[in-house]
C-alpha cells in the first residue's frame, strides 16, 4: 500500500492522559486530522526509536471521539512499530521542559528526515532556535533584556530598570516566572533560586505594564499571522498573562504594529521550516516565539469559528 492511500499521521506528545481534553490544540489537531480522513497514532519522545538505520515510532492507534469529554479517545490497538516515513506528516507537540531528552529526540528526528519522513515542526529549528533567545533576533521588538547567570550582574540590571520580569528558558506556560523589584526584600533568593546558585542562565527584561492589557498570542501558520489573536490577561493579584495560571481570555483582532511583528517573524519561521508557530506580544513588544506546541487553537476556533486546525494540519502535508 502506498504512503498516500495509507493516510496515517502521527502525534509525538506528553502521555496522553495528561492532554487537557477541552483546551489542549494537540487535540483539536488530532481531531482535524481524522475529519480529513488520517488514522491517529500517538507516541512520545521515548517511544522514537532507531532499528537499522530506520526510525521508528512504538506507537498506538486512537479514534478520536469528543472533546467535550474526558474520555475524548479509545486506543484501537497498542505497540505497533510504525516507520515514520509511513506516515503522511509527524507532528511533534511534546510540551517543555526543554531537556536533553527533548534534544535527543530531534537527532532521531532529523536521521527520520534524512529517510523521507515528514515532521513539523522542523527539529533542526526546534533545537536550534530556543522560544525565550530566539527574540533576540527581533532587537527592534523587544524589551530590554539581559541574559545571565550572574547575581551581580542581575542585580545591576534590576537597579536600572526598577522592575524586571525574571524567567528560565527551558520551561512553559508562567512556571518560575517571577516579577521582583529593586524594593524587593526577596531579590537575592529568588536570583539564588532560580538561576540555581549562578549555576543556569536566565533570561531578565525590563516589565511591560502593558502586560494588564494581556499576554497577547498570535498563531502563524507556514508563516502567514491568523487575523485575530487572543489576549491572556492576568487574574487579580498576578502579573502572568498564562491561561494555565488563571488568565483569563478574550479574542482581539491584529494591529499595524503586531501585523509587522507577525509578518517579520513570520517570513523568519517559514525559512526556517516551521509550520505552525505563536508569538506572544505584550504591548508593543515581542516576548517569545513558540515552536515547540503552540496553544490556542481551541480558544479561537470557539471565538471566530474558524477551522484554523484544519488549516494547520493541511500546511503540515507540504
Amino acid at each position: 500500500m502506498s504512503k498516500i492511500s495509507a493516510k496515517k499521521m502521527c502525534f509525538i506528545i506528553d502521555p496522553i492522559q495528561t492532554l487537557d481534553h477541552k483546551k489542549d490544540t494537540t487535540i483539536a489537531l488530532i481531531e482535524a486530522a481524522q475529519k480529513k480522513g488520517f488514522e491517529i497514532y500517538c507516541t512520545t519522545t521515548t517511544g522514537v526509536l532507531i532499528k537499522n538505520n530506520t526510525v521508528f515510532a512504538s506507537c498506538f492507534k486512537v479514534n478520536y471521539l469528543d472533546y467535550q469529554e474526558s474520555n475524548w479517545y479509545k486506543i484501537i490497538s497498542e505497540d505497533q512499530l510504525v516507520a515514520l516515513n509511513d506516515f503522511e506528516t509527524v507532528w511533534m507537540r511534546k510540551d517543555p521542559p526543554f531537556d536533553l531528552d527533548y534534544i535527543y529526540s530531534t537527532y532521531l528526528l532529523e536521521f527520520a528526515i534524512a529517510n523521507g519522513a515528514r515532521v513539523r515542526n522542523n527539529p533542526t529549528t526546534l533545537r536550534n532556535y530556543n522560544e525565550k533567545l530566539s527574540t533576540l533576533l527581533f532587537k527592534q521588538y523587544i524589551p530590554e533584556t539581559l541574559v545571565s547567570s550572574s547575581a551581580k550582574e542581575i542585580k545591576l540590571f534590576v537597579a536600572e530598570h526598577g522592575k524586571v520580569v525574571i524567567k528560565p528558558m527551558d520551561s512553559m506556560g508562567g512556571t518560575s516566572v517571577f516579577l521582583i523589584s529593586k524594593e524587593d526584600v526577596n531579590q537575592s533568593v529568588i536570583i539564588e533560586t532560580i538561576t540555581h546558585l549562578e549555576s543556569r542562565h536566565v533570561m531578565v527584561q525590563k516589565f511591560i505594564p502593558d502586560i494588564q492589557k494581556g499576554d497577547k498570542r498570535i498563531l502563524l501558520i507556514n508563516g502567514q499571522p491568523y487575523l485575530h489573536g487572543l489576549a491572556r490577561v492576568p487574574k487579580t493579584g498576578d502579573f502572568r498573562g498564562n491561561l494555565a495560571k488563571g488568565a483569563s481570555a478574550a479574542g482581539f483582532e491584529l494591529n499595524n504594529k503586531e501585523m509587522e511583528i507577525a509578518n517579520i517573524v513570520g517570513q523568519f519561521l517559514l525559512k526556517n521550516r516551521v509550520v505552525f508557530a505563536g508569538i506572544d506580544i505584550i504591548g508593543q513588544y515581542l516576548t517569545e516565539i513558540n515552536i515547540t506546541s503552540p496553544t490556542c487553537v481551541r480558544e479561537l476556533q470557539n471565538l471566530y469559528k474558524h477551522d484554523l486546525a484544519s488549516e494547520i494540519i493541511e500546511a503540515g502535508l507540504f
